[in-house]
């Protein structure tokens, strides 16, 4: 089994910022890791957490003659604009483009903050799921995958709605006779934070973000119990969906 991360932005001829990040660019290395002796090219998964199961979601679905299936912690049914983090540019771009054409996006404002000291991160996510116009133009054509698809979210996850989201996958595959196996696994008590160390109980419940200067707290959801029996259980099915190819 092989495994390799591949960054997208902040290295050496690499974008800066997380937006029209082009697609390419993960072909060229999946079409590299083909040609590795070590590698069965039939066998190629990705992997991603967060807005990085956004990107694994999107990759199957663009290219399905390449990969062969998809593990997605607290994963997207869509694909989102650049404009969700504070320090991106100011101007609505894609965050992802093929062949120098635009993924259908959820067009959104960026994260603010109001006369607190927190950032409700959920209810700004909810807020683009209720545009029911964007959402079916940037919804994840999932059905294209070629392969077995799994699915890990935190039913208290309070950064953006990875359970409900994974219900929209789900039923757009049923709809659309999904011809590989798929599996939704939503744990209770669990937040975002399931795709860390499965062997570790981080204690960490609130994140930080900067926005104008200004440090923002935001809510993490879960438990240290939850999300600690939601790794480890998730760790132990990965494996087992590694090797069911």
């Amino acid at each position: 089994m092989v495994g390799l991360s591949i960054p997208y932005t902040g290295k050496i001829g690499l974008p800066k910022l997380p937006e029209e990040i082009e697609l390419s660019y993960f072909k060229n290395v999946i079409d590299w890791l083909q040609q590795q002796p070590q590698v069965n090219p039939n066998k190629i998964v990705v992997m991603g957490a967060s807005r990085n199961a956004e990107l694994s979601l999107i990759l199957a679905s663009i290219f399905p003659n390449s990969i062969s299936g998809v593990i997605a912690y607290a994963p997207s049914s869509v694909s989102w604009s650049n404009t969700v983090l504070p320090y991106n540019s100011d101007t609505i771009k894609a965050s992802w483009t093929y062949n120098g054409n635009d993924i259908p996006y959820i067009p959104m404002s960026k994260l603010a903050a109001d006369d607190s000291e927190t950032i409700d991160m959920l209810a700004y996510w909810q807020k683009g799921l209720g545009k029911s116009n964007a959402v079916k133009k940037a919804t994840i054509k999932v059905e294209n995958i070629k392969g077995s698809i799994l699915l890990f979210s935190g039913m208290n996850d309070k950064v953006w709605p990875s359970s409900t989201m994974a219900d929209m996958i789900e039923k757009r595959l049923k709809h659309k006779d999904f011809d590989y196996t798929f599996e939704n696994i939503k744990y209770q008590n669990a937040g975002h934070l399931i795709s860390t160390n499965p062997d570790s109980k981080t204690g960490i419940r609130t994140g930080n973000i900067h926005i104008n200067g200004i440090n923002y707290k935001y809510d993490f959801g879960g438990n240290d119990e939850g999300d600690f029996k939601a790794k480890q259980d998730a760790n132990i099915k990965v494996f087992d969906f590694l090797n069911k190819l």
